[in-house]
């Protein structure tokens, strides 16, 4: 779609106020750009712009659309020729573009909305036979273990195989009837999972995604309480291939 309509001429009254609502959005959009990288000595549109895009979703879904708003202010700003005169006019739909995405990155989605939810949990003394089950329901890799109230780990199907094999070993014949959760989490990799606040935001998950990352550690799931304490009730859980939802809603 063209952004730009050019011809120098006088505008109408709506026009102008397209003009006007077009370069408020996209100074919005700049200063959220200098807070998501606030160390970048480079703080010019479209430096931050591809900075910026690489760590969040909600950027990247949009990088394409806000370079040529970028073009589009530029020609309003520098090729200005007096009051009410300009060389480029933003669309009405580009208009409301660029305020979308300028109230998408000034307040983002709450984490709870790509969170898989209800979460589905178990105790340690769980059967073992029951958490096959679920997996054959609901296609989920990872469940969250508790004992009592207090969150002892992760169970995955790697894990699970990991015991599996490790019984194969000792015989041809897997006996699942007295095996209960407890039995498995040995078996389990050292699992990162971070607990945050139901008040927490989807950039803010995604920079702790993207910190530890930076620092080598992988993040298997975020766990969503109200308070982010992990003795609370768990009303969500984010593992990386739920960030692909950030996308869905950003474009």
């Amino acid at each position: 779609m063209t952004v730009l309509s050019q011809q120098i001429r006088y505008l109408s009254g709506e026009e102008v106020e397209r003009a006007d609502r077009f370069e408020v959005a996209f100074n919005r959009i700049h200063a959220q750009l200098r807070k998501l990288a606030p160390n970048e000595r480079d703080d010019s549109f479209t430096s931050l712009l591809y900075k910026v895009s690489d760590r969040y979703s909600h950027v990247r879904a949009n990088r394409e659309n806000l370079r040529q708003y970028a073009k589009l202010r530029n020609a309003l700003v520098h090729e200005y020729f007096g009051q009410d005169h300009y060389i480029a006019v933003p669309h009405k739909q580009v208009v409301a573009q660029i305020e979308a995405i300028s109230e998408q990155l000034a307040r983002p989605k709450n984490v709870l909305t790509i969170a898989a939810r209800p979460v589905v949990a178990f105790q340690a003394g769980t059967p073992l036979s029951e958490v096959l089950a679920t997996i054959e329901r609901h296609s989920f890799t990872s469940y969250p273990v508790y004992q009592g109230t207090s969150f002892v780990g992760l169970i995955t199907e790697d894990g699970i195989s990991k015991w599996i094999a490790a019984q194969l070993r000792l015989s041809p014949i897997v006996d699942f009837g007295p095996v209960l959760i407890d039995h498995t989490l040995p078996f389990e990799s050292p699992h990162n999972v971070v607990f945050v606040s139901s008040r927490t935001n989807v950039l803010e998950v995604e920079d702790l995604f993207e910190e530890r990352l930076r620092e080598r550690e992988k993040i298997e799931a975020v766990i969503i309480t109200d308070t982010g304490h992990s003795e609370e009730q768990a009303l969500g859980i984010i593992t990386s291939w739920d960030l692909v939802k950030v996308d869905a809603w950003s474009s």
